[in-house]
């Protein structure tokens, strides 16, 4: 099962996506990991791994970032070997096998540049399509060839006050108007909160929350299977 990574996204990049890439490798024998970046930054960081989990990170060099202060519509389109546009075009054109989602709830969405990605990326022809004869107006055929869709979303606002004022739109989007279109089926999503308040106790337990739901939307039986395929 291959993963794709965007090394260099989030805070403490590359260094913590490595580390976490490689303790990954470590507890599931069969998961290959892409990691999607500056090479130059990302080797140092996972040769000294042992042999039978550096020989599962395979780097995909990307010489071009998107930083903050970029326009995230048109970063997209212009910065098309940053490591972010590049590991979503593994995931359109089906190299990886699961895709793992991690963003803020943003006014009950995904941040502009996530969403422009999946404007983008997740197109007719690409994720979906219609039977032969249908113009667009029938029932979707999924074609997305990710076996699994993991959201983690993290927020500042109380659950009850959250479901109250708002309802639940980020599990909406991905689970019915984004995976079950696309032809996903096996989904999971988890909201972190409230971060602002969290104690290194919280997010510890968060973060073993993580690892257990990704062990269980990634089993290791789906690489015996791929393999005889």
């Amino acid at each position: 099962m291959l993963i794709a990574l965007d090394a260099m996204g989030g805070d403490h990049a590359p260094e913590e996506p490595c580390k976490g890439a490689i303790l990954a490798c470590r507890e599931k024998p069969h998961l290959s990991i892409a990691l999607v970046g500056d090479s130059e930054k990302i080797k140092p960081l996972i040769e000294k791994a042992e042999r039978n989990v550096r020989s599962r990170l395979n780097i995909v060099h990307t010489d071009e970032v998107i930083s903050g202060s970029d326009s995230p519509s048109l970063s997209i389109r212009r910065k098309k070997n940053s490591s972010l546009v590049v590991g979503f075009e593994m995931v359109r054109s089906k190299e990886a096998d699961g895709i793992v989602v991690v963003h803020p709830n943003w006014w009950g969405q995904p941040p502009a540049i996530l969403k422009g990605w999946g404007d983008r990326v997740l197109r007719g022809g690409v994720a979906y399509g219609f039977a032969e004869g249908d113009s667009g107006g029938g029932l979707p055929i999924g074609l997305l060839k990710a076996r699994a869709v993991l959201v983690f979303n993290t927020s500042n606002t109380p659950e009850a006050r959250e479901l109250e004022a708002f309802g639940d739109p980020l599990q909406r989007l991905w689970r019915d108007c984004i995976c079950d279109f696309c032809g996903v089926t096996t989904f999971d999503r988890v909201m972190f909160r409230v971060v602002a308040d969290s104690t290194p106790a919280d997010r510890r337990t968060w973060l073993e929350q993580a690892r257990t739901m990704t062990r269980e939307s990634f089993p290791s039986e789906w690489n015996s299977a791929a393999r005889s395929d």
